[in-house]
């Protein structure tokens, strides 16, 4: 009977829905031109997987009807506030398909923050109008994320963070452990995982185990170079070359408090700095020779922030007797914990920082 061949005549202004038994049977026709309604999607959506799930009978089908439900409520309340025109996209079958997907996998699973994430990623999905790499990959962890753990995501979030981003906002010891707090410290109580973990997130083509390794110590001097400077005494020669202006970016070691240092911002964009106080060709010149001086050790970098934050010894244990030392996301564990991330700081970023 579901491959029965069907035929329907509409009214303007209506939408017609053919399911033969899977979504790639299912065919929408619409008879004007005037946009799509929140109405016409829920609609839509919802028979679709009705007619892809009809293997499920009694209150098991009751369950994931429901599920799916759920998870399209939710993504058409976050769409008809961030983005209204992305309801367009129920007109692609693409989108649609993803959007399938995202059902089949809450309906399966009805776990609340698999709901959540998968949510988050139809947001970005709608977004992404023509076929594009972002495309391709929010397509593809939309279909991952199901077969991952809440341990796993939060493993790949903390991973995304310290190796795949920097904030050039980190100009001290200060914005740099507000940096942590907010963006680290959510994940580190659920992301322990066993080495076999790990290797089941690089299968998924979430990331690479490599065989290289890095300390988390290293993580963060390669990250944030300009917060773990040595520093240099007051009786510098180059300090005493330096004008009012350039004596602005001065100030006291956080590491050892007869020294000094100055200030600088991640990945060389001190020149920024040095804009904004007006230094003139040779005060640029002298700071930059002190922004050369040498770094902290990696012990003293260890040493120092364990002290700084109780949840420290802890994330340093989680990365470096584990995996997580070797690991490095790929662009679908990127969307996977971009997505996460963006759960707890929702002005995070967009993903085309990223993937392009």
């Amino acid at each position: 009977m579901l491959n029965k061949p069907q035929d329907q005549n509409v009214g303007d202004g209506a939408v017609a829905i053919q399911a033969a038994g899977s979504a790639d049977g299912v065919t929408v026709n619409q008879t004007n031109h005037y946009g799509v309604t929140v109405e016409q999607v829920r609609a839509v959506a919802q028979d679709t997987f009705r007619a892809d799930f009809f293997k499920f009978l009694d209150h098991a089908g009751d369950v994931a009807t429901a599920r799916a439900q759920s998870v399209l409520d939710k993504y058409l309340e976050r769409i008809q506030k961030e983005n209204p025109a992305a309801l367009e996209q129920a007109n692609d079958p693409n989108f649609r398909y993803a959007l399938l997907t995202a059902q089949k996998a809450q309906a399966i699973s009805g776990d609340q923050n698999l709901e959540t994430l998968l949510v988050e990623l139809l947001v970005r999905r709608s977004g992404e109008q023509r076929k594009s790499l972002q495309q391709i990959v929010l397509n593809e962890a939309l279909d991952v994320v199901s077969r991952l753990t809440d341990e796993q995501v939060a493993a790949l979030t903390i991973s995304f963070v310290l190796r795949r981003t920097t904030n050039q906002k980190v100009l001290d010891v200060h914005s740099f452990l507000q940096m942590m707090d907010l963006r680290v410290l959510p994940f580190i109580g659920g992301a322990k995982l066993s080495n076999a973990a790990y290797s089941h997130l690089a299968y998924t083509g979430c990331g690479v185990v490599e065989l290289g390794e890095i300390s988390l110590a290293d993580v963060f001097l390669k990250g944030y170079p300009n917060i773990w400077q040595a520093g240099f005494p007051p009786t510098d020669p180059v300090v005493a070359g330096l004008s009012v202006q350039g004596r602005q970016l001065l100030r006291p070691s956080p590491h050892t408090h007869e020294l000094i240092e100055v200030l600088d911002a991640p990945q060389g964009m001190g020149t920024a700095i040095d804009d904004f106080f007006n230094l003139d060709l040779q005060q640029r010149e002298l700071v930059n020779q002190l922004r050369g001086r040498p770094r902290l050790p990696l012990e003293k970098v260890k040493e120092f922030s364990m002290r700084l934050r109780p949840y420290m010894p802890e994330l340093f244990d989680l990365w470096d007797n584990t995996s997580m030392k070797n690991f490095m996301p790929s662009s679908v564990g990127i969307a996977i914990a971009h997505a996460n991330l963006c759960r707890v700081q929702p002005d995070f970023g967009p993903l085309s920082i990223w993937i392009q």
